[in-house]
């Protein structure tokens, strides 16, 4: 619907099952041309033709000492994946202003309303949803990786395995360790706490800021 003759405008946010992300870095000396760096570098990384994907980019560190790096993380989309979405909101009155996965508005609402967080540290966060897990490595503030498996992985014996191969990822390409984990679930899952402790994962509450939520009826 819309407001008197106006659409209305949305940010949608869908699963992250459909989307492709992969961190990319740029030398420092980039940064007065990020755009145009950026977008030839997902040009090179996209998983399919271009002119078949829709492709953004994020900003997620930046490194100025001896030289350094801009690091970035770029997502992918097919297209008619997109059109769907947009096309189906549309026809209800709604204008899209951008179209973004979940893991990545998650990392935005962490980075803003958690409280006592310390986010320069890198952690795990791992949300049980009803469609699946989204593994997420967050740090700075910012989302760096995702990967969604399906709800059935949870019984899979492997599930352990999969928080080490993310540990040792992240290892692999920072050499740091990441020892910190956020979990997000409505429930108690034997399976995954199970998991936690083989892993020695120190499991993080998050507690809400009121304060950067202005005007909420507490």
């Amino acid at each position: 619907f819309g407001i008197g003759s106006k659409t209305v405008p949305v940010i949608v946010t869908i699963g992250a099952n459909d989307i492709y992300t992969q961190i990319f870095n740029l030398p420092y000396l980039a940064l007065n041309k990020i755009e145009e760096a950026a977008k030839l570098n997902l040009q090179m990384l996209s998983p399919i033709a271009t002119k078949d994907v829709y492709s953004d980019w994020q900003l997620v560190e930046e490194n100025s000492a001896s030289g350094g790096q801009l690091e970035l993380i770029g997502a992918f989309i097919r297209a008619d994946y997109a059109e769907e979405y947009i096309s189906s909101i549309q026809s209800a009155g709604f204008y899209v202003v951008a179209l973004e996965f979940f893991p990545l508005s998650l990392s935005r609402s962490i980075k803003h309303l958690s409280s006592g967080l310390e986010t320069n540290r890198p952690y795990i966060v791992l949300l049980v949803s009803n469609e699946g897990l989204d593994f997420i490595i967050f740090k700075n503030g910012n989302l760096y990786f995702n990967r969604f498996a399906p709800r059935s992985f949870i019984a899979a014996s492997s599930l352990s395995g999969e928080f080490q191969k993310i540990i040792n990822f992240y290892y692999g390409r920072w050499g740091e360790v990441i020892s910190n984990l956020i979990l997000i679930s409505e429930n108690n899952i034997p399976e995954i706490d199970q998991s936690l402790k083989v892993l020695n994962l120190n499991v993080r509450q998050l507690a809400v800021n009121k304060q950067a939520l202005p005007g909420f009826d507490w």
